[in-house]
């Protein structure tokens, strides 16, 4: 069957795939990397992007999670929270 050959960097690295096949590449924009799959023929098929996952914003959802099914543990987050901003204050107050 015949192939197709595709560069996305120039020439510097050429993929080869069959024709019908899916297109599947990775493209790094500012630091992160999603995959792009295309289904079909070229542009004609359908496209996904995977977005990359973000290690932070899955630790905050879980801690977000944790505390709607534990209120005694947002109660306890509120009052950290106070008692950091008491302490960044005084930080600033010494600063000065």
């Amino acid at each position: 069957m015949p192939k197709i050959y595709e560069s996305s960097d120039g020439g510097i690295t050429i993929r080869a795939r069959e024709i019908g096949d899916p297109i599947s590449s990775t493209i790094t924009m500012g630091g992160s990397t999603s995959t792009v799959t295309s289904t079909g023929f070229g542009n004609a098929g359908n496209i996904t992007i995977t977005p990359p996952t973000d290690p932070l914003e899955e630790y905050l959802q879980q801690r977000l999670d944790m505390m709607d099914k534990y209120p005694e543990l947002k109660e306890k987050w509120e009052e950290f929270a106070e008692l950091e901003r008491h302490y960044k204050a005084w930080e600033l107050l010494n600063a000065i």
